[in-house]
């Protein structure tokens, strides 16, 4: 038996110094993955930029990845817990996560957790359950940073139908959430989604490819463009700006004044601005690929804003049922010299 060396991995900042932060040895399975888990204490890792650095015998290769900092600071926002579970609707036999977090970095000794099945006859007080908690209780320890994660598997039972309520009570205040565990047979099946990302893109300009595509032989269509820009240090956020130009010079978000988004579109009841564009798209004529800047479609633009700490944006049809047509949006980094990091993916959705 020939036992195979180990992969050595080393986190470190990619500003100075770049004095390690955290290091393991690992070893790669038979065919050649390996995996390590590293905590992200909010007391170690500050928001920017850090690189991974993997070495197998005489190989070696980095990545770079972003931390953000989500928490709260200062008096003007009170302490709030927040939590949430990966779905709202399961299948019996199916693994409930729930994760939360304070919305501020402060002490925590422990989260008691507890998950019922709601029958009717629960006793009341407006509009939540009387008493604290319903079910088998479960202490849970906060990681170093406040947050904790949860699982629970629904028994894979016909009598496990129906609704559910999680509560969370930390020292501050008590949360509850609620899903459904339903039949697999009364529910349609959801389609597929495949997904195509680019991460830690340091370049100004990046050109997205929106086409269609196959998937392991599944014809798919482009549904979604999602992006988010990083930057560093903290501060800089509203001197480095997104823009996105459709294939025809049609500025659909940035700063200048013919750009159609220029701030949030959040806004009381909406998430979404609705236009009409041209929208340049390939057409195919004998050998050659052209650009009809004639084609125009009903868009769904959402878009964080110009001084979000993470700068964000996603782009799909209006129409439930349409797809991005197939063309190129060219995504842009305005800035001087500061440093940044664009990300991007593809949503696709199957053909029918």
């Amino acid at each position: 038996m020939v036992v195979p060396e180990r992969v050595h991995l080393t986190v470190i900042s990619e500003k100075a110094p770049t004095t390690p932060i955290h290091e393991a040895s690992v070893y790669p399975d038979q065919g050649g993955h390996f995996q390590s888990f590293f905590e992200l204490p909010i007391t170690i890792f500050s928001e920017g930029q850090y690189k991974v650095k993997a070495v197998y015998l005489q190989k070696r290769t980095d990545y770079s990845f972003g931390v953000v900092n989500d928490f709260t600071y200062g008096l003007d926002e009170p302490l709030s817990l927040l939590i949430s579970s990966d779905k709202s609707q399961y299948h019996p036999g199916d693994v409930v996560f729930v994760t939360g977090k304070p919305n501020k970095l402060i002490y925590l000794e422990k989260y008691d957790v507890s998950v019922f099945k709601k029958t009717g006859s629960e006793i009341t007080c407006g509009s939540f359950t009387c008493g604290t908690h319903e079910g088998p209780l479960t202490t849970i320890r906060p990681s170093s940073n406040g947050s904790f994660s949860y699982q629970f598997t629904i028994p894979d039972f016909v009598s496990s139908l129906g609704k559910y309520e999680v509560t969370v009570e930390a020292d501050f205040e008590t949360k509850t959430l609620q899903f459904d565990v339903v039949d697999p047979s009364a529910v349609e099946t959801i389609a597929r989604t495949f997904i195509e990302k680019v991460n830690s893109i340091p370049d100004v300009s990046v050109s997205a490819n929106v086409v269609q595509k196959d998937f392991d032989g599944i014809p798919a269509g482009p549904r979604v463009l999602l992006g988010s820009l990083i930057t560093s240090p903290r501060g800089e956020e509203s001197n480095v700006n997104l823009r996105v130009v459709t294939a025809t010079g049609v500025c659909i978000i940035g700063q200048e004044n013919d750009c159609h988004v220029k701030d949030s579109t959040r806004k009381p009841g909406e998430i979404y601005d609705i236009l009409y564009l041209p929208f340049g798209v390939f057409r195919e004529i004998g050998d050659d690929i052209s650009i009809d800047p004639l084609h125009g479609i009903s868009l769904k633009v959402r878009y964080s804003g110009p001084d979000a700490r993470v700068e964000k944006f996603s782009i799909l049809p209006e129409s439930a049922t349409e797809m991005l047509p197939d063309t190129i949006l060219n995504i842009q980094v305005i800035k001087n010299d500061q440093v940044s990091r664009l990300y991007y993916k593809i949503n696709y959705s199957p053909l029918e």
